[in-house]
């Protein structure tokens, strides 16, 4: 099996990437599915694991069943979401929460803003889809988010 790996990665040119464009790629496959599964009615707990995001991982955090008690009434709503701080400091680019949120509002508009730049995580909108867009964070002088959302999600 791993000749066949091999030689999957020497095809498709995947060996000849640097590991933050392999990122890069994962991360718009995994966009793509989550805007595919939306339409679902998946628990956001599941959507969470399904991403690795540690907002639902044991041994951490286990808020994903709280977030969609709270959220599931929204889910099929035109929303505007708003994720402060996405992770990703130490081991990827970040973004795992985003997608879960993109999985579980089809009709959102996920806006992510972080003190590090994401520039290099894909961002828009799928057809009809969750629209995902990053924002710098905010200045020393303006400490309030610039976009006006109605949920609000605060990692400390």
């Amino acid at each position: 099996m791993s000749g066949m790996r091999a030689f999957a990665g020497q095809v498709t040119g995947w060996d000849r990437l640097a590991w933050d464009q392999k990122c890069v790629v994962r991360y718009g496959a995994q966009s793509g599915i989550a805007s595919l599964l939306s339409l679902l009615p998946i628990p956001l707990w599941r959507l969470l694991r399904w991403t690795k995001s540690d907002k639902e991982m044991p041994g951490q955090h286990l808020y994903g069943r709280t977030y969609h008690s709270l959220f599931r009434h929204l889910k099929y709503r035109r929303i505007r979401f708003l994720e402060i701080g996405i992770g990703g400091y130490d081991y990827d680019l970040g973004g795992r929460p985003l997608l879960a949120w993109q999985a579980f509002f089809p009709f959102g508009t996920i806006v992510a803003c972080d003190i590090e730049p994401r520039s290099a995580l894909p961002t828009g909108s799928p057809r009809g889809g969750t629209e995902v867009r990053f924002e710098a964070g905010p200045s020393r002088s303006d400490r309030r988010p610039r976009s006006r959302a109605r949920v609000y999600i605060d990692r400390f």
